[in-house]
Order: C-alpha cells, then sequence, then structure tokens
C-alpha cells in the first residue's frame, strides 16, 4: 500500500502530513479530475485512445436499466446540440 500512495504523490495525486512516526495521506486532486484521469488512461491503453469504443463496449456489455439508457441518451443529445452550436 505504501508503495502505491509514494507513487500516488509522486505524481502529485495526494499528498501526506507526517504525525509523528506516521504519515496521513490525503487527495490533492478532486474526485472528477481523477475519474477523468484514470478514463482517460483507460482509453489509451485499452481502446486506443477511442471514447466511442469505450462507451461502445461499456454499453453492450453491461446491464442498464431503461432509465440508465434514457439518461445516457439524454446526455448525448445534449452534448450533439452543445457540438452543433
Amino acid at each position: 500500500m505504501l508503495t502505491i500512495l509514494r507513487t500516488l504523490e509522486s505524481k502529485g495525486y495526494v499528498g501526506h502530513d507526517e504525525h509523528g512516526r506516521a504519515h496521513r495521506y490525503r487527495a490533492l486532486v478532486n474526485r472528477d479530475a481523477a475519474r477523468r484521469s484514470a478514463l482517460r488512461a483507460l482509453s489509451h491503453k485499452l481502446f486506443k485512445g477511442s471514447t466511442e469504443l469505450l462507451l461502445t463496449h461499456l454499453v453492450s456489455d453491461e446491464k442498464l436499466t431503461g432509465a440508465e439508457v434514457r439518461r445516457i441518451r439524454r446526455l448525448l443529445n445534449q452534448r450533439s446540440k452543445e457540438s452543433k452550436s
């Protein structure tokens, strides 16, 4: 665990405070930034950088509820309208 925390610290994702001999680690980036970074890395590593392939894989492999499908459609439609503007 310590190796992982040190790696994350060297990359600027976490920091630590010393409390005696102990170290207390804390996040230095917000959750949304961490998610974007992780998804970008996953997309590049497993889907040749293609967001479309990543999304296609998630939608085809997951058991999505009707509500989830509607939300995804709504988000895609909204994004499509924004890109046309």
